[in-house]
């Protein structure tokens, strides 16, 4: 979300309150990692004007969500925060039931497996897992990445059903623009592959060298598809035997929580 869709949301629904949807706007921009910020880095990143922002940097700062600095003139997300995250997290069993796995699946791929949920165009991290010998870093809770760019964004794309899948593609259409035709494209084919086998597959994804498999699962009480992915660096494991053995192994995994949460 941005200035522009606050403003878009507010012309559709006359109940729609701007102020909050700003507040959060101001929140979202400390994503992906945190930090020290003020005023003026906060307009650039938020589109808001100066005299908003410094208006909901005090309101958030009085309420917990923001730390002040007034020596640096600057701000930082606070412990409020928190009061957010754990009950959202503690309301998705799935992360606890799935982790034991998740870390065997790493251990013996030495890579990461993570599980996500989208929002907008995104997928979300909401857990990972990685082998202590592994080269690649484990992505953060609240770590987000393209659904079109990911393994685990095209299992969760070809695991929507027909109408679901459109309102997508109209989203990611928007942020493609003029590259869109291919893209469409390629994410057809995706769906079509992942139909077919089961999972979505990139084979030493340029730039870092990196093999994935996403593998889809519904979650009860979710409305929308969840997603697992298996990352191992190329240098650590070939494009060839990755592809033997990953997704068979996250298909299992999947199908093991799938089987413990019980019917949808």
């Amino acid at each position: 979300m941005d200035r522009d869709a606050i403003e878009r949301f507010h012309q559709q629904d006359p109940y729609f309150a701007t102020t909050l949807a700003k507040g959060m706007l101001l929140l979202r921009a400390y994503a992906p990692s945190g930090g020290w910020m003020g005023n003026k880095a906060l307009v650039e990143r938020t589109g808001l004007s100066k005299a908003a922002v410094t208006r909901l940097a005090k309101t958030l700062t009085q309420l917990g969500y923001l730390r002040h600095d007034p020596e640096r003139a600057k701000y930082c997300l606070d412990v409020g925060v928190l009061e957010l995250v754990n009950p959202f997290l503690s309301q998705l069993p799935v992360r606890r039931i799935a982790r034991p796995w998740m870390q065997q699946l790493a251990n013996e791929m030495h890579g990461a497996v993570s599980l996500g949920m989208a929002r907008g165009t995104e997928m979300i991290f909401l857990e990972s897992c990685l082998d202590n010998a592994a080269p690649t870093a484990r992505p953060d809770v609240g770590t987000s990445r393209q659904i079109a760019e990911t393994s685990m964004g095209r299992a969760f794309l070809a695991a929507l059903d027909e109408n679901r899948r459109l309102q997508m593609y109209a989203a990611l259409q928007e942020r493609a623009q003029t590259d869109w035709p291919s893209l469409r494209r390629k994410l057809d084919a995706e769906v079509a592959h992942y139909r077919q086998h089961g999972y979505s597959l990139s084979l030493n994804e340029a730039p870092r060298g990196l093999n994935a498999v996403g593998v889809a699962i519904r979650v009860p009480g979710q409305d929308l598809p969840f997603a697992f992915n298996c990352v191992v660096a190329e240098s650590h494991m070939s494009s060839r035997q990755f592809e033997k053995l990953a997704p068979m192994r996250l298909i299992s995994l999947v199908e093991a929580v799938r089987q413990t949460l019980g019917p949808i």
